[in-house]
């Protein structure tokens, strides 16, 4: 008889009991800095760090207690709480703030580092996300990369703080992850993909080998519990199914934004918040949330500006290293002599023609001449410098004498317009030669003419005064530019002065920079500064102050080379955009004589305004005229700066001391003591003799007397 056979089932050992999770206290911002001015005063805003306590891989929401335990270099007031959001507003010194996570009676702690910053700029880090999820059972993790972005925070030219996102590592600086320099930020940030081998990845950023900013990511792990041996069948393990990271913008960093969650991180303006939600789907279709908060600065309020500090002593000029941030300025020089005035004619034989660079007292000048006169059929013109003090003559005659190289050098070369009619409605020329002229508005600073009609001529303005003419009226000024007679067909004008100054306080400016020479030619470099603006209600005479402006070049050379730099530096008074009155000083800089400063003064000037809105500005002009042969890695640095006075401008109404209008005259020497002859269309015909308070009046009716200057009549 066979035996029946059997089947025998064993079954498998169940899974064992989950191991217990570590427990770990996390800032997304664990390292910030503040920056002062140098007078104390916060720019950049408070900064902010939102804890997270993770129970393995994942947050803690509920029943954690998040408080400050200790503060180094800032009050209790300066350094706040709120939730799990950390503020600090304000630091004494370097520091740190010890923060904790109270949780089922055990506590956690991190620290919160801080550095107060001196000066008007500073850089900091941006990671996103701040923690990673990493299951080391399933593999999955809840962001495969890592983003880094630098942001800068400095002040601006209006006195407020802004704060920009950097498109590469700034110069002098150095973006390290986990010990290794990054060599590839863009526009973008940098990217770089997550490495479940660490515990963490630690970003940073060193100005030379200081540390500004360090930011470390922790790699949160978690792992399924192994299989129990021989035991009952243990509860199946659980594993991270997917992980969804999305983002939101919100304006508050304790409450859950209720908006659309986006795979993109949104932009974020100042002072708001950027949520990081963390969706992780397990392998029991249960699922966990996470939330990290970080908040993007807000500017601090304007400083106000302290008082200009000394200025240091100028160190020796080093080796040539890659290119850094704009120095500060060296020490003012000496006052220089005045600079040479350019004079620009056409060459002409028998003519002496000055360059009077190498004097050092009284007027001093440097000729400019064009080779050949306007005229039809010219195709070129060229203009030259005069080095040498000569009396010019055929053999010097520039670009054709046998010794012309001699005395001038060859500027730009340019194409004339010749043609026996223009029509425009403005002309600027150096130079021109016509037989008629008709113009309705012409700049000119030659001009040879046998016939000029125009609708405005203004004769430039001289030690003596000058004369301007429109068509209805003709105005002269004393070499003070103060009117002092006025012929028109209007109404005879009022006595009554009037005078209000401007500006409240005082108005500073300056340019500068560095400029790097090319092949590219002539460089110009220009700045415009709005002194004041002002609305009247009638017609004022605007007296400005003769302003000083301070010029300082410096010339950086590599090798000894021959060539000779022109630099025009021009400082300009606009009314209304229009310039009223100017200043240049022409600068030569070689090898050997690299430098120069200097001030020179915009004279005083006074302009008629009619009523309405007006605006005064200053306009700033650095120019290189002549770049010369020079190496690619030299350069120029300029630094033009003035200041106008509070108060020192004026709108008054004047007094004219010779007045012909459609109605009468007046010969006037002040309000109180004046000829005048009025005439009035069916009214009183009137003449007045004024000395103080004796009046003498002579109207169609009577003749009659005053001794208190108007008020009371006596009939003689």
């Amino acid at each position: 008889m066979k035996a029946q056979g059997h089947i025998t089932v064993r079954r498998r050992p169940k899974d064992g009991d989950n191991g217990s999770n570590a427990f770990r206290l996390d800032l997304n911002n664990e390292n910030d800095s503040l920056l002062y001015d140098a007078e104390g005063n916060l720019l950049s805003g408070s900064v902010v760090s939102v804890a997270t306590l993770y129970d393995g891989d994942a947050a803690v929401s509920s029943g954690v207690v998040f408080a400050i335990s200790e503060r180094v270099g800032c009050t209790a007031a300066q350094a706040t709480i709120s939730g799990n959001t950390i503020t600090v507003s304000g630091l004494s010194g370097s520091g740190y703030v010890m923060v904790t996570a109270t949780y089922n009676n055990k506590t956690y702690s991190a620290k919160f580092t801080l550095k107060r910053l001196v000066g008007t700029v500073k850089y900091d880090l941006l990671v996103t996300p701040d923690a990673i999820a990493y299951n080391t059972t399933t593999g999955t993790k809840s962001a495969s990369t890592i983003n880094v972005k630098i942001y800068r925070t400095a002040q601006n030219n209006s006195g407020g703080v802004s704060r920009t996102l950097m498109t590469s590592v700034p110069t002098g600086y150095t973006l390290k992850v986990d010990g290794t320099n990054v060599a590839n930020y863009g526009s973008s940030g940098y990217t770089f993909n997550v490495n479940t081998s660490q515990n963490s990845h630690v970003v940073s950023l060193y100005q030379s080998s200081t540390l500004v900013d360090e930011e470390t990511v922790p790699i949160n792990k978690s792992t399924n519990g192994s299989d129990g041996q021989n035991g009952n069948d243990g509860k199946d393990g659980k594993g991270i199914k997917s992980t969804v990271v999305m983002y939101q913008a919100s304006n508050s960093g304790t409450t859950t934004p209720t908006g659309t969650w986006q795979y993109n991180i949104p932009s974020v303006t100042a002072g708001n918040f950027l949520w990081t939600r963390t969706v992780i789907t397990y392998t029991d279709d249960t699922t966990s949330t996470s939330y990290s908060v970080t908040r993007f600065g807000v500017d601090g309020q304007n400083g106000a500006t302290g008082p200009q500090g000394p200025t240091g002593p100028q160190g020796p000029t080093g080796p040539t290293g890659p290119t850094g941030p704009t120095g500060p300025t060296g020490p003012q020089g000496p006052q220089g002599i005045a600079g040479c005035l350019v004079r620009l004619t056409a060459w002409e034989s028998g003519r002496e023609y000055r360059n009077d660079s190498a004097l050092t007292s009284g007027t001093r000048y440097i000729d400019i001449v064009i080779d050949k006169p306007l005229s039809l059929g010219t195709s070129g013109v060229s203009a030259y410098l005069c080095t040498t003090t000569h009396t010019a003559s055929a053999s010097t005659k520039p670009g054709e004498g046998s010794s012309w190289s001699a005395y001038w050098q060859k500027m730009n070369s340019f194409a004339p317009v010749i043609t026996p009619l223009i029509f425009t409605q403005a002309l600027t020329a150096d130079y021109i030669n016509v037989a008629d002229l008709v113009a309705n508005s012409a700049l000119i600073a030659y001009l040879n003419a046998s016939n000029i009609k125009a609708k405005e001529i203004e004769t430039v303005e001289s030690g003596s005064g000058h004369l301007y003419m429109s068509g209805n009226e003709m105005q002269m000024f004393n070499s003070n530019g103060q009117e002092r007679m006025k012929v028109h067909g209007g109404e005879l004008s009022s006595l009554v002065a009037y005078t209000d100054t401007s500006p409240s306080s005082a108005q500073s400016d300056n340019t500068q920079g560095t400029t790097y020479y090319d092949a590219t030619g002539e460089k110009v470099y220009e700045k415009t500064k709005t002194i004041v603006t002002k609305s009247l209600s009638q017609a004022r005479i605007l007296t400005l102050p003769a302003l000083p402006v301070s010029v300082s070049l410096s010339l950086h050379r590599q090798t000894s080379q021959s060539d000779t730099i022109y630099v025009m530096c021009k400082a300009e008074y606009l009314v209304d955009d229009n310039t009223v009155k100017s200043t240049m000083q022409l600068f030569q800089l070689n090898y050997t004589s690299n430098s120069a400063l200097v001030t020179i003064t915009i004279p005083m000037s006074n302009v008629n305004v009619a009523s309405g809105s007006h605006t005064v500005k200053v306009k700033l002009t650095v120019d290189i005229m002549n770049i010369g042969t020079l190496a690619s890695n030299e350069y120029l640095y300029h630094y033009v700066d003035y200041t106008v006075p509070k108060n020192s401008i004026s709108w008054a109404t004047s007094i004219m001391k010779t007045e012909i209008a459609n109605n009468g005259f007046r010969v006037a020497l002040s309000s109180t003591c004046y000829v005048l002859v009025n005439l009035t269309t069916g009214g009183d015909d009137m003449i007045v003799f004024r000395n103080g308070n004796i009046v003498l009046r002579v109207t169609n009716s009577a003749i009659q007397k005053s001794t208190d200057g108007g008020t009371n009549w006596t009939n003689l």
